[in-house]
């Protein structure tokens, strides 16, 4: 067996039948992160080796040149989805202590997507890195070499949070406002929603569709001529207060999205949370075919 070097990293050379087989030496180090770091390396099919120590948790992995690059890939998979998870739930509790579990998971699952996008530039960082060490103490990889990384953690959490917080908000709003309808006395027994190419009309029980004037009278304000917008459809029900809504020609919207509400969600979704068995979708009748 012959020694290279690749850069500072050992490369050894053996000699099987007659034929060179490169392999590259690499150690992987880690005191914080031990578990993670465990799990991740027992994982990979190639030749390892564990160091016993009760402080840190230390591998000694033996790469073929072939292995090396499906070695890489690995690494920056696992930096950008299971250990950046550990790395925000750490930021999450630093800087933002008071979200609860189920609040962090929510916010932590929603940026997993996201994260997967800086792949190739870890990737290409760690080949250039392995160029000269053969050490990889994974602490201090990600104080100097990934702060980038970790700087773009810490804003996308942020982000995140900022989102969540309205989005709480507004579904906090939304609670007030079904409880002040279910206390409100019903002020018309059944509206009629009929939803057409480019806007939506209003009919009574009977049929009859509501004149202009009474609604911008409800409403206050002035209203464009033409079908009714869904931005003013909300406000006009609530005003409303009707004791049955019946919706031609709209999708059911399903439970699962009603229970996770969003600024982003339909004006359906929104509706059927506020009036819930008050509201009903017809499909089958003579209007929903027109």
């Amino acid at each position: 067996m012959k020694l290279l070097k690749r850069g500072h990293a050992l490369v050894h050379i053996l000699f099987i039948e007659g034929e060179e087989s490169m392999t590259t030496k690499i150690l992987l180090m880690s005191k914080n992160y031990k578990a993670q770091l465990d799990k991740f390396v027992e994982s990979l099919e190639f030749p390892r080796a564990k160091k016993e120590d009760s402080e840190l948790s230390l591998w000694e992995l033996r790469l073929t040149q072939e292995d090396y690059q499906d070695f890489l890939k690995q690494v920056s998979r696992w930096l950008t989805d299971s250990l950046s998870r550990v790395l925000m739930r750490e930021l999450t509790h630093r800087k933002h202590w008071h979200l609860t579990e189920l609040e962090y998971r929510e916010i932590i699952n929603s940026a997993s997507h996201t994260l997967t996008l800086d792949g190739k530039q870890i990737r290409e960082g760690l080949d250039k890195y392995f160029d000269d060490y053969s050490l990889l103490i994974l602490e201090g990889y990600l104080t100097f070499r990934l702060s980038w990384f970790l700087r773009k953690l810490d804003d996308l959490l942020e982000d995140l949070i900022d989102e969540y917080l309205i989005d709480r908000e507004f579904n906090e709003y939304l609670q007030v406002l079904k409880y002040f309808i279910d206390g409100q006395p019903i002020k018309i027994d059944t509206i009629h929603i009929v939803v057409k190419q480019g806007g939506i009309e209003l009919r009574d029980r009977s049929w009859r569709p509501f004149s202009r004037n009474y609604l911008e009278q409800i409403l206050g304000e002035p209203i464009e001529k033409g079908t009714m917008q869904k931005e003013l459809l909300i406000s006009v029900l609530i005003s409303i207060v009707p004791a049955e809504i019946v919706v031609h020609g709209v999708q059911e919207p399903s439970y699962s999205v009603i229970d996770n509400l969003s600024r982003d969600s339909g004006v359906f979704e929104i509706l059927s949370y506020i009036f819930s068995n008050r509201i009903k979708y017809c499909f089958q009748c003579k209007y929903c075919q027109d």
